[in-house]
Formats: structure tokens, C-alpha cells, sequence
């Protein structure tokens, strides 16, 4: 029996238990302590670092973008590196895309031993911007009068926020538009990585100069032969800049084209579409990537994505009417920025990954959690020209 007086207790920090000379007994430990995982408490840092993880792993997980990602040099759609998290310095990353090699090499016994040859990349450069959002409870009479778990959901709710912005950015920059909390300025697609124009439901295809010339709400929607001309464009290299490079998945090369829900409307409601997908081809596909794609069409596997980027023209010159200034789209048209993707069409560059700090205020009486993390997100470009993705403008139709 264990026979102990109540009236002195002594700490001993050196074993981080309650004891002291006045124990009776062999028992060294109090069998009634708890282990906590509090900011504040014992393992501070373990409650920091749990959470830090938890906000990553919730952010990644739910973006869009994020089965996408491969690290640098993988031939992922985004790639990703991470150098400056490991160095804490520096406020600039720079990605090395690969150039593929084009040389014949040798036949039969031909001597390859002197005649090898040197890899090629393309350098570019990033800025890292510091992302912050936070959330703040008015007091604990609140967090009383409602049953919802409100200091939880605050945690939750500030790791979609970062889904949202990894996905909001990597799209706006993907389609040549400045971000939403003004951490990259406007990269409009370059000269020979822009399409405009359409096909009607019959599969016929016109390629106009400009949104402005995208006047036809039947002859310039989205469709299969609209794919198959973006498609040979993105395999034809030009003096100064190679093709858009597939990506590999599963074993076939293919790329990946992200289209809005009305663009999809007008795709599946075209002859070609109809007659070729009578039964769709990408049932049974265990890859990540082919999770609720509409079908591959030409070799292009293509996703709905209800956060690109669309306009409407009004007959004037205001931001929701164009894309890119002195551009703007036909009165009474409606048009959206499809996107053709394959290898580095977009970069995400880690100086810090989602850090979550919970703080309180008013003497305690009111809870706060925030979030920050330092990132580079942008569209990589070889002698002016986007290296990995097609921006494909094309008329929409409203229900």
C-alpha cells in the first residue's frame, strides 16, 4: 500500500516528477499525471511541429494541383524545390528545366567513348513572397453559446485557406494572369504558346488572332478538333525554344488539359466527342491522374476545373472583359482561358513550409491561429516563350 501526505510536494525538474522526502513507499512516480501535448506545457514543440505537419499534409493533400507535383528534374506538371528551406537564406529560387537530347549518338560498334554530349537546361528564376492568414475568435461567452469546435475549426480552416491560395496562384500563373495577393505580376502567354478561336459541333476549326476576334457563340466553342490543333502546336519545335514536353504517366506520354465546366459542355455535346467516348477510357486507371478526368482525346488527358479563368465582353475596356489589356473579348461573348499542360508548366519554390502559430489574446479570453508559409509560384519561360503550357481561348455558352 502506497501511504503518501497531501500537504508537501515538491517538483523535481530534474526528473520532471512530482516527489520529495516525504514519499512513503517504492513507487517514484505519481500513477495519476497525464501526458499533454500543449502550446505552453512540457511539449511545446512537439504541439508546434504535430500541427506544422498536419496543416502541410492538409493543404497538399486537398489541392488540386497536388497529385501534379514532383520534385525538380521528376517531369512532373510542378515541379518543386525546396532548397531554401534548408538554407534559410535567400529570397530567390532558381529551377534548371531539362533540354532533352536530340543527338542520333552511334550504330553497331561506332566508337561512343569521345563523341558523348552535354546535357542542356534552361535556367530560371523565382521571388519567394511570404503567404499569412489568420483567424480569431471573439472571446470564450462565444466559443460557449455554440457547440461547434470552433479553436479546431479555425485550424482547419486556415489550412484550406492555403489549399485555395496554392491553387488560385498556380492557375492564374499557368495562364499568364497576375496573382491574387499581388506576389507575381502578369506573364501573359507568349507569342507562339496562346490559342484563339473554336470549332463548331461539327468539328470545324477556326484560329483567330485574338480574344477580340473570338466573335461566334456556335463556331468558336471548345471541342475534340480544337485538342488535336493545340496539340500539334505543342509538339512542333521552333528555332529558339523546344515543344511542350508530355508528361509520363503509366507508361504512355501524355499531356493534360484543364477545361471549365462549360467548355465541357461543349465537348461533350460534339459529334467526335459523342461517337468516341461511347465508353470511357479511363475507367479502371489506377494513377492518381486519371481520377475524375472526362476522357483522352489525341493523347490529352482532359480534366474539368471549375477555377479558370473566364470573361465576358460588354462593348468596353474594363478588367472583367479581357485577359491581357487592348485585348478585349466580343460584346455579348463569353470566353474562357483553357490549359494545355505537359512537363514544368508550372513551379512551386519552398523557403518555408505552412507554419501554424496559435496565440491568445485579452488576458486569454480570446483564441487566434494563423498560418504562414514562403513560396514562389510561376509559369517557367525559355527566350520568351513559356516552356510548359498553351493557354487555349475559346467561346463558352452559359446555361
Amino acid at each position: 500500500m502506497l501511504i503518501f501526505r497531501t500537504d508537501r510536494f515538491d517538483f523535481r525538474p530534474d526528473i520532471g516528477l512530482w516527489g520529495g522526502p516525504l514519499w512513503r513507499g517504492n513507487m517514484a512516480f505519481a500513477k495519476s499525471a497525464t501526458t499533454d501535448f500543449v502550446r505552453g506545457g512540457t511539449h511545446t514543440a512537439f504541439a508546434e511541429k504535430v500541427w506544422n505537419t498536419l496543416v502541410w499534409k492538409f493543404a497538399h493533400k486537398n489541392s488540386y494541383f497536388g497529385k501534379y507535383v514532383g520534385t525538380e528534374g521528376s517531369g512532373a506538371m510542378v515541379e518543386k524545390k525546396t532548397d531554401l528551406s534548408k538554407t534559410n537564406s535567400g529570397d530567390r529560387i532558381q529551377f534548371s528545366i531539362d533540354v532533352p537530347i536530340t543527338d542520333a549518338g552511334v550504330v553497331d560498334d561506332a566508337t561512343l567513348e569521345g563523341n558523348e554530349v552535354a546535357m542542356t537546361f534552361y535556367e530560371w528564376n523565382v521571388d519567394v513572397h511570404q503567404w499569412r492568414q489568420a483567424v480569431r475568435l471573439k472571446g470564450k461567452k462565444t466559443e460557449q453559446t455554440t457547440s461547434l469546435p470552433l479553436r479546431s475549426r479555425a485550424k482547419v480552416r486556415v489550412g484550406g485557406w492555403t489549399q485555395y491560395m496554392l491553387d488560385a496562384n498556380t492557375t492564374l500563373a499557368m495562364s499568364g494572369l497576375a496573382s491574387n495577393n499581388s506576389s507575381f505580376s502578369a506573364s501573359a502567354p507568349s507569342t507562339n504558346r496562346i490559342w484563339y478561336g473554336g470549332q463548331t459541333a461539327a468539328g470545324v476549326v477556326e484560329s483567330v488572332a485574338a480574344d477580340a476576334n473570338i466573335d461566334s457563340s456556335t463556331n468558336n466553342l471548345f471541342g475534340p478538333e480544337v485538342i488535336e490543333h493545340v496539340k500539334r502546336k505543342a509538339e512542333l519545335p521552333h528555332d529558339g525554344f523546344s515543344k511542350v514536353q508530355p508528361l509520363l504517366i503509366d507508361g504512355e506520354l501524355l499531356y493534360v488539359m484543364f477545361i471549365t465546366n462549360y467548355q465541357a459542355k461543349a465537348l461533350k455535346a460534339s459529334t467526335s466527342w459523342k461517337e468516341g467516348h461511347k465508353y470511357a477510357d479511363v475507367r479502371g486507371r489506377k494513377n492518381a491522374l486519371f481520377s475524375g478526368a472526362l476522357g483522352i482525346w489525341d493523347g490529352v488527358l482532359i480534366h474539368q476545373y471549375d477555377h479558370l479563368e473566364t470573361r465576358y465582353g460588354e462593348g468596353g475596356s474594363t478588367a472583367t472583359e479581357y485577359f491581357e489589356s487592348s485585348d478585349d473579348c466580343a460584346s455579348g461573348i463569353y470566353v474562357a482561358r483553357s490549359l494545355f499542360c505537359g512537363r514544368s508548366a508550372a513551379v512551386h519554390g519552398y523557403a518555408q513550409y505552412p507554419n501554424m502559430t496559435i496565440k491568445k489574446f485579452d488576458y486569454a479570453n480570446q483564441f487566434g491561429c494563423a498560418v504562414d508559409l514562403m513560396i514562389a509560384v510561376g509559369k517557367p519561360q525559355f527566350n520568351s516563350e513559356d516552356y510548359g503550357v498553351i493557354a487555349v481561348d475559346t467561346a463558352y455558352v452559359p446555361d
